[in-house]
C-alpha cells in the first residue's frame, strides 16, 4: 500500500470495505454501478493517491449529489456514502495499478 499514515490507510481500507458492501448488497445494478462509475470518471482528475486521498474531504457535498442522481430511489445517507467510497476504491486501485 502506497499509504504511509495511519489515517490513509484507515480511509483505503474504508474504500476497500465499502466497495465489498457496494457489491454485496447491490450486485451488478444498473444505478448503482452508473453512480460510482460518473464518480469515479470526476475522480481520474487525481493523478496520484496523494492527490485522491487530499481530495476524498474537499468535495464530499457534490459527490454526494452526483451519486444521489443516479442512484436507485430510497437509498440512504449509508448506501450514498459506501457508493462514493466505492467510486474512491475504483480509482485507488486504478492509481495503484499504474505506479506497479
Amino acid at each position: 500500500m502506497e499509504s504511509s499514515n495511519f489515517y490513509e490507510r484507515a480511509t483505503i481500507q474504508l474504500w476497500t470495505r465499502s466497495q465489498a458492501a457496494v457489491v454485496r448488497y447491490w450486485g451488478r445494478a444498473p444505478l448503482a454501478e452508473a453512480a460510482v462509475h460518473a464518480l469515479l470518471c470526476r475522480l481520474r482528475a487525481c493523478a496520484s493517491v496523494a492527490d485522491l486521498s487530499r481530495r476524498y474531504d474537499l468535495e464530499v457535498p457534490a459527490d454526494l449529489a452526483l451519486v444521489a442522481s443516479l442512484a436507485p430511489d430510497g437509498v440512504d445517507d449509508q448506501l450514498l456514502g459506501q457508493l462514493r467510497d466505492a467510486g474512491f476504491y475504483l480509482r485507488w486501485r486504478e492509481l495503484v495499478a499504474t505506479s506497479c
